[in-house]
């Protein structure tokens, strides 16, 4: 019986130890890194590019899903993919009619707390920043839900900008989040 209690005593004193030594390499941990700055992570790009086709949309969320490695929360990639998509489809509905070999280039740049996403594409100019708000206020009959996706990008996104460089249309779309 008594070596029984021996083995329980050693077994407790070594969990104890245990925990006291990650307690205070952990107090000693917060007082070394007390008053220092952070150096920031650096940024990681990924690049996407999209053939033209709306089954296009798997791959895109398959890439997206694995944007948790680097500590990007799931609501962001939610709301990233629901963003991405609405741009995707919008590019797809207003692609030239003789324009058979449509690509699309996303780019996504993460920085610490954010995420900068640059989609280009070769279509006619469309500036979808320049349609007009919805006002959901507004009775039901007057409602246009034309343009409705579009309104929720501008409700998700953190900033939208749109340009028009070398026969491409660039929309630039951050997506701030909490790290």
């Amino acid at each position: 019986m008594t070596s029984h209690l021996t083995i329980l005593v050693t077994f407790l004193v070594i969990i104890g130890v245990t925990v006291l030594s990650a307690y205070l390499l952990k107090l000693f941990r917060n007082k070394k890194e007390k008053g220092r700055v952070p150096e920031p992570q650096a940024a990681r790009k990924m690049e996407i590019e999209l053939k033209g086709d709306i089954f296009e949309l798997d791959k895109l969320a398959i890439i997206l899903d694995d944007l948790v490695r680097y500590d990007v929360p799931v609501k962001t990639i939610l709301d990233l993919n629901i963003i991405l998509e609405e741009i995707y489809t919008i590019i797809l509905r207003h692609r030239n009619a003789d324009q058979q070999d449509l690509r699309v280039l996303i780019t996504l740049l993460l920085e610490q707390g954010q995420i900068l996403a640059n989609i280009r594409d070769r279509n006619a100019e469309f500036d979808p920043t320049a349609m007009p708000k919805i006002d959901l206020n507004a009775p039901i009959e007057e409602i246009s839900f034309q343009g409705l996706g579009f309104h929720m990008v501008r409700h998700l996104a953190d900033g939208l900008t749109y340009q028009r460089l070398a026969d491409q249309n660039i929309l630039t779309i951050k997506k701030i989040y909490s790290t």
